[in-house]
């Protein structure tokens, strides 16, 4: 008599939570994430739902797809290696329609403004960033000291630098003249790597 008790409550405390969850809506939340300035996909992006263990990743496409998420109020968590992470929300989850989001990231590395550039020259700092430039050597580095800056980098492309270098360029112009990068090129080229 008890254990018919027992497997009757079992059965009907296991047959009540499949009825709860069977009714329990889910709704997905799906989008592409992008860069801001290039506009091309990003691949592997973490997207997360704050405080849960659901979650997803960009495809090749820049696509995700975070499926059977249970109706409630979420935020979004985005994050990726070398951007800035996004909070996104507070959105409304519900089995009536998909949340679809388009979203793009900025980078967090090498953002340079006119006005740092500002900043490093009341510093007594001036640097330029000849991006896509191939390495240089001592006399290279001899040659920027002469104009009156410093080699912040070569060879690379921190985003924003055009903002930075125009300023610090404008500077140099009227400390070295009209034509001193035109010069400077020039006597760059001369060196041998």
């Amino acid at each position: 008599m008890y254990n018919s008790f027992v497997i009757s409550s079992l059965s009907f405390v296991l047959l009540f939570n499949l009825l709860v969850s069977a009714q329990q809506k889910t709704g997905a939340i799906r989008g592409r994430i992008i860069d801001e300035d290039t506009k091309e996909p990003l691949i592997g992006v973490n997207i997360l739902i704050e405080y849960t263990s659901l979650g997803a990743a960009t495809d090749v496409e820049g696509n995700f797809l975070v499926p059977e998420v249970p109706s409630g109020i979420y935020k979004l968590v985005i994050s990726y290696v070398g951007y800035e992470k996004k909070t996104l929300g507070p959105f409304e989850i519900n089995s009536d329609n998909d949340l679809i989001l388009n979203v793009s990231l900025e980078t967090s590395w090498g953002k340079l403004s006119s006005e740092e550039a500002w900043e490093d020259i009341n510093k007594g700092i001036i640097q330029i960033y000849l991006c896509g430039w191939p390495l240089y050597t001592k006399e290279h580095k001899e040659l920027a000291e002469k104009y009156g800056f410093k080699i912040a980098c070569t060879g690379c492309e921190p985003m924003n630098t055009k903002r930075y270098d125009s300023v610090m360029v404008d500077f140099l112009k009227k400390r070295n003249g009209e034509n001193w990068y035109e010069e400077f090129l020039s006597e760059w080229n001369k060196i041998e790597y």
